[in-house]
């Protein structure tokens, strides 16, 4: 069992360099739009990019801090009592709890992100809709993908460690 639970915790590590690398990839878009682009819509945009580059990298610190944090715990120990995987099974139950409230949220976010997109698209407020909404778009489209990655390891570890008690 403690092969699985640094497995989980290794892929979180694995996760965050995902973050790390989404983060690297807005914030140079961002710098490029705003050095090469003459239009106020392209220029929210690289605004928008390089707020929401900066919080995907933020995030990427967090999760590896936790996650190397809980792979060094579990690493110098040679297996789980029962009390530890209790208490990893509500962790667990946690995380999965919280992804699944997320799912739904970043799944209405974006659906709205698009409709209002569509609305400024419409009413003549491209620039502004288009600085605003697609990083909106991007983040949450990128959260309910990445999330439901991670949910299904999730699931899978919970299956195993109902199966150790």
């Amino acid at each position: 069992m403690i092969e699985k639970t640094k497995i989980i915790y290794k892929g979180d590590m694995i996760m965050s360099h995902y973050y790390f690398g989404f983060a690297t990839a807005l914030l140079l878009s961002s710098v490029f739009l705003y050095f090469f682009t003459m239009r106020i819509g392209w220029l929210y945009l690289s605004d928008g990019l390089g707020i929401l580059g900066l919080f995907c990298m933020g995030k990427g610190i967090m999760l590896y801090r936790i996650a190397k944090e809980r792979y060094h715990y579990y690493s110098q120990k040679s297996a789980l009592s029962l009390s530890e995987i209790k208490t990893e099974m509500d962790y667990n139950k946690y995380r999965l709890d919280k992804k699944s409230i997320n799912r739904r949220r970043y799944l209405y976010t974006v659906l709205i992100s698009i409709i209002l997109l569509i609305i400024g698209w419409a009413i003549n407020q491209k620039g502004f809709a288009i600085g605003t909404f697609v990083p909106i778009i991007l983040y949450a489209g990128t959260e309910f993908c990445v999330g439901l990655l991670t949910e299904f390891r999730l699931w899978e570890y919970h299956r195993q460690m109902e199966k150790a008690l």
